[in-house]
C-alpha cells in the first residue's frame, strides 16, 4: 500500500517555480521490489494521442518493505494546468515500484499567478480573424 500526502492539501495548486513538498508512505511492498521512484508527472487526458512526461523523480533503492520518504520538487514554468473540451493537462506526484509497476498518484495544479488557463466558446461574430482577410479588414463576407 502507497500513500501521498502533499503538504498543501486535498486540492494542491502551485505557482511555476514554488516547492512541492509532502511525503510517501508505504507499507506491504511484494518481495523483489529494487526501488521505489517518486516523480513529479504531467500528462494529457481527452481526444487524440496522449503525452506524459516525468520532469523529476527522487529513487529509493531497495527499499524495506515498510517506511516513508520526504520529497520536494519545484513547479516548472511549463506546460501549465490546463482543462478545456478536447483535452486536458493533468499534474501529479507519483510513485511507481519497480519491477512490479504498482503505483500511485497525487493531483495537483501549476498555473501562473492569473490563475488556471480556461478557454471558453467564443461567438463567431467575436473572432477577430473572421474580419480580416490577407492583411484587409473585411466589409460584411467581402474583402
Amino acid at each position: 500500500m502507497i500513500s501521498i500526502k502533499l503538504d498543501r492539501g486535498v486540492e494542491p495548486a502551485f505557482l511555476p517555480g514554488e516547492k512541492i513538498t509532502g511525503n510517501v508512505q508505504w507499507s506491504e511492498l511484494p518481495e523483489g521490489s529494487k526501488t521505489l521512484e517518486v516523480r513529479l508527472v504531467w500528462h494529457t487526458v481527452g481526444r487524440g494521442d496522449q503525452d506524459a512526461q516525468f520532469v523529476d523523480a527522487k529513487e529509493i533503492v531497495d527499499p524495506a518493505t515498510e517506511g516513508q520518504t520526504e520529497f520536494e520538487f519545484t513547479a516548472p514554468h511549463r506546460p501549465n494546468s490546463f482543462e478545456g473540451k478536447l483535452i486536458a493537462i493533468l499534474w501529479a506526484v507519483e510513485v511507481i515500484v519497480f519491477p512490479q509497476r504498482d503505483a500511485e498518484q497525487a493531483m495537483l495544479r501549476i498555473n501562473p499567478p492569473n490563475g488556471e488557463i480556461s478557454l471558453t466558446p467564443v461567438p463567431d461574430e467575436d473572432i477577430f480573424w473572421n474580419q480580416w482577410s490577407f492583411g484587409k479588414k473585411r466589409n460584411g463576407n467581402k474583402v
